[in-house]
């Protein structure tokens, strides 16, 4: 609390409560209501300064009561504080009397406030979009259900109209439709989920891109389009997902014929810059407007087709971009009205590289397919001797005849643990050699992380192993 002059500029006296409170406006007169005013909003010190002046008299109350924001002298980034002042006349009879003041630090219970509409605005939001989602889930499953129901129900009606060999053939359809709809609604709830199925291995891309050309070649051919692969000849050999990276482009050809003009181009192209690789399919299409771009990945918005004859979900692309995140990449799309658009997904496709000195290491791991994606990703480095083994008795033989340098060993092997490996190569190697292990392993539980630091590992790689970190740990470790 603290009495002031009518006019609101200085202190008469004031409590301990008062000068703790303002002490973090670091003024250099306390007692100074000037600075104080300096350091509130324009708004905000117009009405109090009104509201005060207005106390006792016939327009106004014989006390004012405002929260006012305070700038701290930190600048504009700093955080507000939210103070509530409170003003009286100590004597109503006397116009010229002096003030008496309270002020109340309540900046933790405006923050709290604005917490709590700011979370209650994203409920909503999240409450809004669950319901659109669920409606347009609705719609897509109610189309084709129509389909179905529709065609057996003039069966039903009719069971020897000469037309019902057709009516079947157009009700498997829509249910292939539905099913085709629920598979997509599964794989977008199982990669939210984090529960993507990847099956990684070696990947030769443009063997891909072939396939995925001849698989559409018919669809192509019935609307006149012309498939144009362009960069095919070059190697591009990835450690990835095959059938991902099929599903993915699959989906972006099958868009470009739908969407496309009618006797335009569609270009597959591959690109590489440095570890960076990129397919770019692109149409010649009527391109999109910025608010279409702006919804391009939103599920079941087919961004005006759905009018169209053009069928589809308005879900393919979700998954589609989805799977190329899950696999370390990212899928981007450009777009000209009148012009086409182009969706290219960006992959990554490590360098060979050199590490300073020839060097051996050995890949224990009975997983055929970890095997693979560790012999592709380092399959054109110089000076590296990598040799692969699925059993504890093999990696023992193979470093029999050559110490590794680096060992990367899983732990869950056919015949025993992979952690009691690491004792046994140390017991090999050379004096002056040194052994650098890393486990690898899909198993992260608590109990299994504790034996793998128990062991004395470098590090530590979770499956589905990023290879990126795989390759930087290697050249760390073993280059000069």
């Amino acid at each position: 609390m603290a009495t002031a002059d009518r006019e609101f500029g200085r202190l008469t006296q004031w409590n301990a409560a008062w000068a703790k409170i303002t002490a973090v406006l670091q003024l250099s007169d306390t007692s100074d209501l000037m600075g104080l005013r300096a350091l509130l909003g324009a708004e905000d010190l117009a009405l109090w300064l009104s509201a005060v002046q207005a106390i006792g008299t016939k327009d106004g109350s014989g006390s004012v009561s405002q929260i006012v924001s305070v700038l701290p002298p930190d600048g504009p980034t700093s955080d507000p504080l939210w103070w509530t002042l409170s003003a009286a006349l100590i004597d109503p009879d006397d116009p010229d009397s002096q003030l008496v003041l309270t002020l109340t630090d309540t900046t933790d219970e405006i923050r709290l406030q604005n917490h709590l509409t700011e979370a209650a605005h994203l409920a909503g939001e999240a409450n809004r979009t669950k319901t659109e989602f669920l409606s347009r889930v609705s719609h897509e499953l109610r189309t084709p259900l129509q389909g179905v129901l529709g065609f057996v129900q003039l069966i039903q009606l009719n069971p020897k109209d000469p037309d019902t060999p057709r009516y079947l053939e157009l009700a498997v359809q829509a249910g292939e439709q539905m099913v085709q709809l629920i598979s997509e609604l599964q794989e977008i709830t199982r990669i939210e989920e984090g529960h993507v199925d990847l099956s990684l291995g070696a990947v030769n891309l443009s063997a891909v891109i072939a396939d995925v050309i001849m698989m559409f070649e018919t669809e192509a051919d019935a609307r006149r389009i012309t498939l144009r692969p362009e960069g095919l000849d070059a190697p591009a050999v990835l450690a990835s997902d095959r059938r991902r990276i099929h599903q993915i482009l699959a989906n972006l050809v099958s868009n470009g014929i739908k969407y496309n003009s009618e006797g335009g181009d569609l270009t597959i192209s591959v690109q590489r810059t440095g570890p960076q690789i990129s397919v770019t399919v692109a149409d010649t299409g009527p391109g999109l407007s910025e608010d279409q771009l702006n919804r391009m990945f939103t599920p079941f918005d087919r961004l005006g087709a759905e009018t169209s004859e053009v069928s589809g979900t308005g879900i393919g692309l979700v998954v589609a971009r989805q799977l190329a995140e899950a696999l370390g990449g990212s899928l981007s799309v450009k777009s000209q009205l009148g012009v086409g658009s182009s969706f290219t997904l960006h992959l990554e496709c490590p360098m060979p590289r050199s590490v300073g000195r020839p060097i051996s290491m050995l890949c224990v791991d009975d997983n055929f397919a970890s095997r693979t994606v560790i012999e592709a990703a380092f399959s054109n480095w110089e000076g590296l001797r990598l040799r692969t083994a699925g059993t504890m008795k093999a990696a023992l033989a193979m470093a029999a005849v050559e110490r590794p340098d680096l060992l990367l060993v899983d732990i869950h092997l056919p015949d025993g643990d992979g952690c009691d490996l690491i004792p046994a190569f140390r017991a090999m190697i050379e004096p002056g050699q040194r052994l650098h292990v890393a486990v690898i392993s899909a198993d992260t539980s608590p109990e299994t992380m504790t034996r793998v630091a128990a062991s004395g590992v470098d590090r530590f790689f979770p499956k589905p192993l990023k290879l990126n970190e795989l390759m930087r740990y290697v050249t760390a470790t073993v280059a000069p």
